[in-house]
């Protein structure tokens, strides 16, 4: 009796440990290319691969983003469902050991409550789904504040560029510009920073920097995009001084950092960042955080989030039931 109760409990010791070193793998739906990035309880982020994706999945990404309003989505869902089975294909060829996705990241405008629904019960009816966070279904998708708060650890104030003791009840409001560049729109969205909490200001949406005969690739699109930036920044960011509204109940917005996402060309985020950085100059503390490749930040956001939702929950909800975070 003894030795199977020992047996039993080893069983569950090694189930555990295995358990604890499967990878968290975080999937990004954009709008050329699907991205499956691979997170380690050791820390280290590796891309699994990078899919093309065909024309009718191009041609279901643009009309989701068209859809008005916004919160629906295209009558079709097969293009859908077809690059996630792909997805699945590609992590079974590199593991036998965990074919499931852990998080997924797509761009906020095609975000829905609808959509979301469709892709996470589309993972679940084909056991795709990693069951670690199953007891929060609902956070499976992740957005884009999230994504680019912890890919680039903006928890931590000296990723900020701000000290180490810095005080976050104190009346400044850390920023971050976020822009996303695909082949069906660009986007701005101004983060707002609070610890480990990540809140979308602001944002707006232009698709006049998408034509694919000369995407990114003339001055007037790079001084379209300078002069769009400006003006998002001009409305949403007021330097102190006599326009500052008085109160102590006022922050102070200070733009610390500017990141990018998306699967535009290369040398169309190569006009951007020159746009970008001419603007910048209105801003002392932004830096431009480009580490981390854009077409790849969504995936590497997504699998840095897997963990994070598993180890919050496992930390405040110990011993199991229906918590939500």
């Amino acid at each position: 009796m003894y030795l199977t109760v020992y047996c039993v409990l080893a069983v569950l010791i090694l189930r555990l440990a295995s358990a604890i070193d499967e990878p968290y793998v975080g999937l990004s739906l954009g709008s050329r290319t699907v991205t499956l990035a691979n997170l380690t309880d050791s820390g280290n982020v590796s891309i699994i691969a990078q899919l093309p994706v065909d024309s009718a999945y191009i041609s279901w990404f643009q009309q989701a983003v068209e859809l008005k309003p916004k919160y629906e989505i295209p009558a079709d869902n097969a293009a859908l469902i077809d690059v996630l089975q792909a997805a699945r294909n590609v992590l079974e060829a590199a593991s036998a050991d965990n074919t499931y996705i852990s998080v997924i990241a797509l761009p906020w405008k095609l975000r829905t409550h609808k959509l979301d629904e469709i892709i996470i019960d589309a993972l679940t009816d084909a056991s795709m789904l990693d069951p670690r966070p199953k007891e929060i279904l609902r956070l499976t998708m992740i957005e884009t504040r999230h994504v680019v708060q912890i890919a680039y650890g903006f928890d931590l104030p000296q990723n900020l560029g701000l000290p180490k003791d810095f005080d976050w009840s104190a009346k400044v409001e850390p920023l971050v510009l976020h822009i996303e560049y695909n082949w069906n729109f660009m986007g701005f969205q101004l983060i707002h920073i609070y610890k480990a909490a990540a809140s979308l200001e602001h944002d707006a949406m232009f698709k006049g920097f998408t034509d694919v005969n000369y995407l990114g690739t003339d001055q007037k699109s790079a001084t379209g995009i300078e002069n769009q930036l400006s003006a998002f920044l001009a409305k949403h960011i007021r330097p102190p001084g006599p326009s500052t509204p008085p109160g102590d109940h006022f922050y102070i917005p200070d733009l610390r950092a500017v990141t990018f996402s998306g699967d535009a060309p290369p040398h169309a985020f190569d006009v951007l960042r020159t746009a970008v950085e001419k603007v910048m100059g209105d801003y002392p503390y932004a830096q431009l955080y480009d580490t981390i490749r854009p077409s790849e930040l969504f995936a590497v956001g997504a699998a840095k989030y897997a963990q994070f939702l598993v180890e919050f929950h496992r930390d405040f909800n110990p011993h199991g039931g229906h918590e939500e975070l």
